[in-house]
């Protein structure tokens, strides 16, 4: 229950697209972290910006995950190591430095949990995380697509409810397709060559290893989840992968009723399925390019991105026609007679929900696209299907009005004619044993850090009741409550167990039932089971306990006189003084006894004086007449 904050503003403003969907968040490409200092390019604040206070989402994107898997075999592209791919957490603005307007630089209020790195084949981003009491959407909501350095990623933190009237796409936002070859060539099978910097080869889609050598860009092996792009001569591209593989590209054309033999197709994207968790999570690969010579090849499809909710409850009102929320790959359409285009693998979406409440139908999508179809009646290459996206849950799937589907894409066909065939769809089970075969994770307790919902007091009865709420916990071991009458000075009033790891709403309340009659600090703090601490706001509560002028009587007195006590002062500590009429102080003698207080000023002349009684930062002054 790390990072866990208490959040009052409410942010608002849509802003719409190009495409006529709306964005909400900012991005900014991470050059370099240095402890909580983050150095920024590429910044993007068309549709919002990074601000003191606010938080936002760091994400590694893209990792050296191949290592020395960069031999030109089938090996190419393999992982390694997965290294930081995928990783996220929450983190909240300290400060940001601009030139001429645009953030240069970001100061984070503390250090970042995850290791990230902004080396030669890795790109890291942050996203501004726009956090709302309750939304309730106007338009169709998008991120900005992928372009290398940022973008592909859709986050939304709402309090309490996010009400949904619009759909939520990132669609074709992930990883892009590989180009097809921009020099049409090639007359025979080549199943070879799966590493090339020649304009002659199809390119390879993108992916979590970021591509920097030209030597890598193309041909058929797959780059981790990128698919390969199509050999000679008119071979398929391959498609994307994610949470299960993408398909092999179609064969290509020799003249034969088959095609190559082996294919020359591009190799499919990685499954990812052994990393994947709410804490580790990937946008779908690009498909690769398809094969030419004749100018008619396609782009290969872009990947899903990725969709972050975190919501107490996510409802619907009243009946709809239906609504979406999707991270789908790109399908590809008809090329001529040469080589087809490999599909997006689908994205991935994460809901950190604890209540659902639907009244009309929600689909959820993250579809691996179908690979490009030759129309040709000869067999040459069609695109590989692009592979599964994943859904995944903090709690389980809502059982009403709710919908899943990751399907991985089809191959498309390599030709009209009877015997070309298809490219190979998309892997329809991922290679983890441990893995959800249909791609829906539940119950998986992510990153993100637990909200504290409200930390509150009031006074009841001449006693302090503090109440706070908590949306979900995460290694909750207890909350400390401390106590002050000076915003300085504390003392450990109560501590109070939390309740582990839950992903329900979780009520907490405690009762001062001695403060002081003045004005009470209260200050909440959470600690984990591995001691990490957080420290929450103060809040503080006056009490008016004294409705009246306390009694002193007699008043015109002799010198003896006494001072009636409320009963809250019984226990409490206080204290008498009192002066002339020029403020010096003079000499008394004071004794407490049950309920009130006896002072003994007989020594005085007579005249007027003044009795401070002082409680806490309370003071009351009384005028006392000696005759």
């Amino acid at each position: 229950m790390k990072n866990v904050l208490v959040y009052f503003a409410i942010l608002s403003g849509i802003f719409t697209s190009a495409q006529g969907q709306s964005v909400i968040n900012a991005y900014a490409k991470v050059t370099n972290v240095s402890g909580a200092n983050l150095s920024l390019s590429n910044v993007n604040e068309t549709y919002a910006t990074f601000e003191a206070g606010e938080k936002l989402l760091i994400m590694q994107m893209q990792d050296n995950v191949i290592g020395t898997n960069t031999g030109n075999n089938s090996n190419f592209g393999n992982i390694a190591a997965i290294g930081s791919a995928g990783l996220y957490e929450q983190a909240t603005i300290q400060s940001v430095t601009e030139s001429a307007g645009t953030p240069t630089s970001i100061t984070l209020t503390s250090s970042l949990t995850n290791t990230y790195y902004a080396g030669t084949n890795s790109s890291v981003q942050i996203i501004s995380f726009p956090e709302y009491v309750n939304y309730t959407t106007t338009a169709d909501l998008t991120a900005l697509p992928w372009n290398g350095n940022v973008g592909g990623v859709f986050a939304i933190d709402v309090n309490n409810t996010l009400t949904l009237a619009n759909n939520i796409s990132v669609n074709a936002q992930g990883f892009v397709g590989g180009i097809p070859n921009p020099t049409g060539d090639g007359s025979a099978c080549d199943a070879a060559t799966y590493i090339s910097n020649s304009n002659s080869y199809a390119r390879k889609g993108e992916s979590i290893y970021k591509v920097t050598s030209t030597n890598y860009r193309a041909a058929r092996g797959k780059v981790a989840n990128g698919g390969g792009g199509g050999n000679f001569h008119n071979a398929g591209g391959g498609g994307g992968g994610n949470y299960t593989t993408g398909g092999t590209g179609g064969p290509g054309w020799n003249g034969s009723a088959g095609g190559c033999t082996p294919t020359s197709g591009g190799l499919g994207g990685l499954d990812l399925s052994d990393y994947i968790t709410a804490s580790r999570v990937f946008m779908g690969g690009g498909g690769g390019g398809g094969q030419q010579n004749n100018g008619l090849s396609l782009t290969g499809g872009a990947g899903g991105g990725i969709i972050i909710i975190r919501a107490s409850t996510i409802q619907t009102n009243g009946g709809c026609g239906g609504l979406s929320i999707t991270a789908n790959g790109a399908s590809k359409g008809l090329t001529g007679n040469d080589g087809g285009a490999g599909a997006g693998a689908g994205g991935s979406i994460v809901f950190q929900v604890n209540n659902w409440s639907l009244s009309c139908a929600v689909a959820t999508e993250a579809n691996g696209g179908n690979g490009s179809s030759v129309n040709d009646g000869s067999t040459h290459g069609g695109g590989g299907g692009g592979g599964k996206g994943v859904i995944i849950f903090s709690g389980t799937v809502p059982a009403t009005n709710f919908s899943t589907s990751n399907a991985q894409g089809t191959g498309g066909a390599n030709g009209t004619g009877g015997g070309a065939g298809t490219a190979v769809a998309g892997g329809a089970t991922p290679s983890s044993a441990t893995a959800d075969a249909d791609g829906v994770m539940e119950s998986s307790s992510g990153v993100l850090p637990v909200e504290l919902l409200n930390w509150n007091g009031k006074e009841v009865d001449n006693q302090v009741l503090l109440t706070w709420t908590t949306a979900a916990e995460k290694n909750n071991h207890y909350f400390t409550i401390e106590r002050s009458s000076d915003a300085k000075n504390w003392e450990v009033f109560e501590i109070v167990e939390g309740a582990g790891t839950t992903d329900r709403k979780m009520y907490y309340d405690l009762m001062d039932e001695e403060p002081m009659p003045s004005t009470n600090y209260y200050r909440l703090s959470q600690t984990d089971y591995d001691g990490t601490t957080e420290v929450f706001e103060i809040v503080s509560v006056k009490l008016d306990l004294f409705e009246t002028n306390l009694l002193l009587y007699p008043n015109p007195s002799n010198g003896l006189f006494k001072i009636k006590l409320p009963d809250v002062l019984l226990e409490a500590d206080y204290a008498i003084q009192m002066f002339d009429v020029n403020g010096r102080a003079v000499e008394t003698n004071v004794s407490q006894g049950w309920g009130e207080v006896a002072v003994d000023a007989t020594s005085l002349s007579t005249g007027y004086y003044f009795v401070k009684v002082v409680v806490g930062s309370y003071v009351q002054n009384i005028k006392v007449i000696i005759d």
